[in-house]
């Protein structure tokens, strides 16, 4: 398959056949903590719970592209020094893209803006090596887009979507 499926501009009702909607559709996500306590324990954390517990869901998920990390890698793969500023670029926003693909496999809009999740990343980051404030705001919105993420994934687990 040579289309991006994850890409919003893809057409999923002409790229793939109904067995293969109802296949990519089957996931493994159950209901998990509600938004704000996600938030608060990554707060308590300086964000390592989030990451953790976001990447788990990494293996819960259909793979759809032969590069789709599993949770192991997801998570890994974060902890292996100057690779991890890399990583931190690719692993988020396809966390992102596969959420997204699940809501519009269902005929919902996505309900996470990717390019807000770089944004982010990229505030946060550069901002608490240039200026603090700047990295704050970008934590802020991290944490923000991580309970979207989080509100997202609880939905999928409980059929409402």
């Amino acid at each position: 398959m040579t289309a991006d499926l994850y890409n919003d501009l893809v057409d999923l009702d002409r790229t793939l056949t109904p067995e293969q909607r109802e296949a990519y559709k089957q996931h493994q996500l159950t209901p998990g903590l509600p938004p704000w306590a996600f938030v608060v324990l990554s707060i308590i954390t300086f964000g390592i719970f989030g990451a953790i517990y976001l990447q788990l869901k990494q293996s819960k998920l259909p793979v759809v592209k032969h590069d789709d990390p599993s949770a192991g890698k997801a998570i890994g793969f974060m902890f292996i020094p100057f690779f991890n500023l890399y990583w931190y670029f690719v692993v988020w926003p396809r966390l992102v893209d596969r959420i997204n693909f699940q809501y519009r496999l269902r005929g919902r809009p996505s309900p996470i803006n990717r390019g807000q999740v770089t944004t982010a990343q990229i505030l946060s980051l550069a901002g608490w090596i240039l200026i603090g404030i700047v990295g704050l705001a970008g934590s802020i919105w991290l944490l923000v887009l991580g309970a979207q993420l989080q509100s997202a994934s609880n939905q999928l687990a409980d059929g409402k979507v």
